[in-house]
């Protein structure tokens, strides 16, 4: 919607169009406020009444305004449902999860939707502590696995089945798809980017160092790759909240 409504603008008003649109300390976007009549900031009037468009009679239609209303409209609920996170997630018993969230620098959306799977952590563990099995693999060897996490990476959507047929290879893969988006999409936002875009925490460097050796190596490329972070993402995050709370 943003972008249509920047496209209009690109007619009506394009000293704007060109502008960055970012909201502000209120989650609200000033120039959207300005366009409802939310916002009279003289500086913004002044502006638009400079405009080449204006200057040509050319103005600001029917169609952007109601584009404008229905962003602002949506802009107030994703403030006030943030709000309301906010609120909820301010108890004691969520403190060691929101801790060993900071250095992923995540939004109270990222936030919330993984304190929904996770809480309460101990769910993953038997006595306190990570269930772990040696199994032995085909070549009579021995391989360690983390029970544990793989139950709790399956809980944030990262489940998946591998079946081979010939030379094809297809993947299943099971529960929140939702959460497996968000964990990619943050992947890709945060961890992707060379620096200085990238996440600049403790976290963020490992990461990165992860998805900087995939490439040099050429162990993965693409979609596959950017699924092997965010594995490595959760095994990072099982372990920040088994030393938050656990340890």
């Amino acid at each position: 919607m943003v972008n249509q409504l920047r496209q209009r603008f690109a007619l009506e008003y394009p000293e704007a169009a060109a502008q960055t649109w970012q909201t502000n300390d209120h989650g609200m976007t000033p120039i959207i406020e300005w366009l409802i009549g939310k916002n009279h900031h003289g500086r913004r009037v002044n502006h638009y009444n400079n405009s080449v468009a204006n200057s040509l009679g050319i103005d600001i239609s029917e169609y952007s305004l109601d584009h404008g209303y229905a962003i602002h409209h949506i802009e107030q609920r994703r403030r006030d449902t943030e709000r309301m996170l906010d609120e909820a997630m301010d108890q004691e018993c969520f403190i060691p999860y929101l801790q060993a969230f900071k250095g992923f620098r995540w939004g109270i959306g990222m936030e919330a939707l993984t304190l929904m799977k996770v809480y309460p952590f101990e769910k993953f563990l038997v006595d306190g502590f990570p269930v772990v099995e040696w199994i032995e693999t085909k070549n009579n060897g021995r391989q360690k696995r983390n029970r544990s996490l793989q139950h709790f990476q399956s809980y944030l959507g990262l489940s998946r089945q591998v079946e081979q047929s010939g030379d094809k290879e297809n993947i299943r893969w099971f529960n929140s798809k939702m959460m497996r988006s968000h964990y990619y999409i943050w992947c890709l936002s945060s961890i992707c980017p060379k620096p200085p875009k990238r996440l600049n925490t403790e976290i963020g460097k490992k990461l990165g160092k992860k998805w900087d050796n995939f490439k040099d190596a050429k162990q993965a490329k693409g979609k596959d790759a950017i699924m092997r972070l965010t594995f490595y993402a959760t095994r990072l995050l099982f372990q920040q909240l088994k030393d938050n709370i656990c340890f």
